[in-house]
């Protein structure tokens, strides 16, 4: 509840805090970082620590967030975190003196992108599917927009309503993965997102996209189209941030997301849908 209340208010309100509060009277490490004074910061850290000694992937990610340090990010990843071998992705990406050798550094980018897609980590799978060689295979790139929605992941529905919708249709009027148009399942899909994200930033993308597409269709269509995007996706997973996994906190397993790496991955998530980061949009 202290994160809806936060995204509602778009920052630390008092309904936010009084949430993060309860939750951080019993140990939850996200709770204790969002509310981001001093002890809080300091009971994260050792419960972190503490979890990430005995070999826990998402406690090591956690004290990435708390201390920024590279060494951290990878001990996360090298341990399986699909998120923080994400991260490192990016990181070794926008710091070319990371991996001096571009050889080598695309290597290791697309070691992790591999690992962490492999994994069922969404926009692992949707940067994997902008790089070369698979950035050419178009076969190959539809099937990672139908995997991507069949997670449910809202990112993922977003583009599979868009590759339905006419959205890549190329010069020749072709659909270039070959999707047949479906405008009332495209339709529905995008206001289910529209429903359900509320609280995101997704949810401009997926109103916008609710808009173009309605002129291109019946009265009858768009009444028929929520009930076809709910049935084609019950339960849709908002992961429009980048989540901590499972943080393990003492007799208790919790649910955490990242404090600084949440606000720099929206926007890496609003480049990706747009088209205007890895090349084109799958």
């Amino acid at each position: 509840m202290g994160e809806v209340f936060r995204r509602r208010a778009k920052g630390l309100s008092d309904d936010a805090k009084k949430w993060y509060g309860l939750a951080a009277a019993q140990n939850h490490v996200y709770a204790l970082m969002r509310l981001g004074d001093d002890d809080s910061l300091k009971k994260a850290r050792e419960l972190a620590q503490a979890e990430a000694d005995k070999g826990n992937a998402d406690a090591m990610l956690a004290l990435y967030e708390l201390d920024q340090d590279i060494a951290t990010l990878k001990k996360a990843a090298d341990a399986g975190s699909m998120e923080a071998q994400y991260i490192l992705a990016i990181k070794y990406e926008e710091d070319e003196t990371l991996i001096v050798d571009k050889a080598e550094r695309d290597i290791a980018i697309d070691g992790l992108l591999k690992k962490a897609a492999a994994s069922g980590f969404s926009r692992a799978m949707h940067w994997c599917a902008n790089r070369p060689p698979i950035l050419w295979d178009l076969p190959v790139r539809r099937q990672w927009v139908e995997k991507r929605a069949q997670r449910n992941d809202v990112y993922g529905l977003l583009n599979y309503g868009r590759a339905l919708g006419g959205f890549y249709t190329a010069e020749d009027g072709a659909d270039e993965y070959g999707f047949t148009e479906d405008l009332v399942k495209s339709y529905g899909l995008f206001w289910l997102i529209t429903e359900t994200t509320r609280e995101l930033s997704v949810h401009a993308l997926a109103a916008q996209d609710l808009q173009t597409i309605a002129k291109d269709m019946t009265t009858a269509q768009i009444d028929a189209a929520p009930a076809v995007g709910s049935r084609s996706s019950a339960n849709v997973r908002v992961q429009a941030d980048l989540q901590l996994g499972q943080m393990i906190g003492p007799g208790q397993r919790h649910h955490a997301a990242s404090v600084t790496a949440n606000a720099r991955l929206d926007c890496v998530n609003t480049r990706l849908i747009d088209g205007h980061h890895r090349g084109r949009i799958i």
